[in-house]
């Protein structure tokens, strides 16, 4: 049996960073989509973590602050050093499509997690504990986790969830606005309460 490698596009990995590399301010596409671990390449990962973290202190992110984050890490020699920095951007088709072949890192990434949920599961079945339940519970656990893990599908921004709660709607009447029409409620200070209720209708 010939053994298959897992599911991974290096092309793709290679256009992701370089795209960085050539307009860091991209990454504010990306960031919520891919991590370091959906990086096939150890050596992408290093990269991309790089700029994750040149992004996460606010710095730019372009060939000379990432090989300079690499170095600092010890990593730069390792991952092939400047040049091949260089090499990503000459190989990048364009920094405009940078979501497209993020996505193509994301998905074949949980491609790779599924495999390995496989495995997890198989190894449950070989086990053949007497609790079926039990093993059932487990597959499921390992299945659940990996389609709630991490996905931009899963997070709604908190101004949306607000939203709903502080949307007023706006009044029929401007001269409903009147201060003076307006209920008091105690705040608990003496003073304040005494000056607000000037401005307050009687409960």
């Amino acid at each position: 049996m010939v053994d298959r490698l897992p599911p991974h596009d290096i092309d793709a990995e290679e256009a992701t960073i370089g795209s960085l590399l050539i307009d860091g301010a991209t990454i504010n596409k990306i960031e919520s989509l891919v991590q370091a671990t959906d990086f096939y390449s150890e050596r992408n990962r290093w990269i991309y973590d790089a700029c994750i973290a040149l992004y996460q202190r606010s710095e730019a992110i372009d060939q000379i602050t990432v090989a300079q984050e690499l170095a600092h890490q010890e990593k730069l020699e390792k991952c092939g050093g400047a040049a091949l920095l260089s090499h990503l951007i000459s190989v990048c088709p364009t920094s405009l499509d940078i979501e497209y072949y993020a996505k193509i890192v994301y998905r074949l990434s949980m491609m790779r997690k599924l495999i390995s949920a496989a495995e997890q599961i198989e190894n449950i079945g070989y086990q053949a504990s007497p609790e079926i339940d039990s093993s059932m519970d487990k597959a499921e656990d390992i299945l659940y986790g990996l389609r709630h893990g991490k996905s931009p599908r899963d997070f709604v921004h908190i101004r949306q969830i607000l939203d709903k709660y502080f949307e007023a709607e706006p009044p029929s009447d401007e001269e409903d606005l009147k201060p003076a029409e307006m209920l008091h409620v105690p705040s608990g200070f003496i003073g304040l309460d005494e000056f607000l209720g000037d401005f307050s209708v009687p409960t």
